[in-house]
């Protein structure tokens, strides 16, 4: 981990190279975005109505199954929606929901490119992966993250520094805490400021990401397959070759094996147990029962929650 000071402040930068590479995916065209009106009418039709007072955008990725979050959760989430006079557009991927107030719509696959890019949308709750992290602000969309697992905590602990959005802890998901938080985003010309900056930064590039790519692919065809741009591993012998992917195959596993020790030591225990929780080794919290809700522990499930109140009876009889 590199602790030197300048190193820190180009985190995230919009301008950094990889952060193009990752882009190359997002459109250069201003709205209407044709998937969002072309393919999902009645959806674009929707978030048009939002009016002046917006719509915001709620998704935990592709790596998170929304229908697990523990009811306790999912209810903080219904009813604070239900109090906002913006409409909320929420990544959902089961059929419906028995309590779903008037103003929020499900979506099992969301067009997230051509939403972001809307210019109705007010906030994007978000898990904080480095996709929509960048997506979000190369569109010029102010972001409220409550990260789950890997790298999510620490980009969403940078946004937060950096001053284009929050971090909220799982441990503090209240009523209370989540409605005056989405308010203190979308209520601060300052912090939208921040995110129209960061946004003019990314893209103004060079070149468009279609028209660098055309480039480089012509380049090729021109050099007869631009041998010299080739990695220099392709004319090493094949012993050697394997020695290297030795190398790199043992390298790969050492990080791999490193960052599930930070993971499991440090954020699951800073972020999502609960103070209690925090106390105990993250070998005891590895180990915990089946009936244990391991992606949210902070919250009992159904089982633990029967067990805790027959407990409870019993200590006051």
């Amino acid at each position: 981990m590199n602790t030197n000071e300048r190193a820190k402040a180009t985190a995230l930068l919009p301008c950094a190279r990889e952060h193009r590479v990752n882009i190359r995916h997002c459109p250069p065209d201003p709205p209407p975005h044709p998937y969002l009106v072309y393919r999902c009418v009645d959806l674009a039709k929707w978030v048009d109505e939002a009016g002046e007072a917006g719509f915001i955008f709620f998704s935990l990725g592709s790596a998170v199954k929304p229908s697990d979050l523990p009811e306790t959760y999912r209810k903080v989430l219904v009813n604070v929606f239900a109090s906002l006079r913006q409409r909320v557009l929420w990544k959902w991927d089961e059929e419906g929901m028995a309590d779903l107030p008037p103003n929020v719509r499900l979506g099992k696959w969301l067009p997230q490119q051509d939403i972001l890019g809307h210019p109705r949308l007010r906030l994007f709750i978000t898990h904080g992966g480095l996709l929509s992290t960048l997506e979000s602000t190369y569109h010029g969309a102010p972001v409220l993250g409550v990260p789950v697992f890997g790298d999510q905590v620490g980009n969403m602990v940078e946004v937060q520094r950096q001053g284009w959005g929050r971090a909220l802890r799982w441990g503090d998901f209240g009523e209370e805490v989540l409605r005056g938080t989405i308010h203190s985003i979308m209520d601060n010309p300052e912090m939208q400021a921040v995110v129209a900056r960061r946004s003019a930064l990314m893209r103004d590039l060079p070149v468009t990401p279609a028209r660098e790519v055309s480039y480089w692919v012509s380049y090729v065809v021109r050099h007869g397959g631009a041998r010299h741009l080739r990695s220099p591993l392709f004319a090493l012998p094949c012993c050697l070759s394997r020695i290297s992917q030795g190398y790199q195959l043992i390298s790969s596993n050492t990080l791999v094996a490193a960052v599930t020790y930070l993971r499991q030591m440090r954020l699951e225990r800073t972020w999502f147990v609960r103070e209690e929780a925090g106390k105990q080794s993250a070998e005891g919290f590895l180990k915990q029962p089946a009936g244990k809700n391991l992606l949210f522990p902070g919250v009992l499930v159904p089982e633990e929650r029967k067990r805790a109140s027959e407990n409870k009876q019993g200590e006051l009889q």
